[in-house]
């Protein structure tokens, strides 16, 4: 989301990202939790049914998650299509969700930088 801010007042407005930032944001997402979980690619990927190739490529950003394989993976994991794809940590189940608040800027921005980058809507 973006803050619009015109005189007193102040919105939130949906901000259209490229093709390229929604597949970056989703695997930063995703191997978030990942880390979060303690995982390593290879276990998580095998756990729902695909290579853990296929996996690396989505953290690396170079293909949108497939939802069907992110659906599978809630029962298993709490990975929730809501946090993968829009930020959303609101279904996610609590404890996931509380270790990826509380390690937000080490998950999805790295060790050097705990700040997040403008307009971000990752910690949601």
């Amino acid at each position: 989301m973006t803050i619009i801010v015109k005189g007193p007042h102040s919105w939130f407005m949906p901000k259209t990202l490229r093709a390229s930032e929604q597949k970056t944001r989703a695997g930063a997402r995703l191997r978030a939790a990942r880390l979060a979980l303690g995982l390593t690619q290879a276990t998580i990927a095998r756990a729902c049914g695909i290579s853990p190739q296929a996996w690396s490529g989505w953290e690396r950003g170079d293909d949108m998650p497939d939802p069907a394989v992110i659906a599978r993976a809630f029962p298993a994991f709490g990975i929730t299509p809501d946090w993968v794809f829009l930020g959303l940590l609101s279904s996610t189940p609590s404890a996931l969700a509380a270790e990826l608040r509380a390690r937000a800027g080490e998950l999805l921005f790295g060790a050097d930088d705990t700040s997040p980058p403008p307009n971000s809507e990752d910690t949601a």
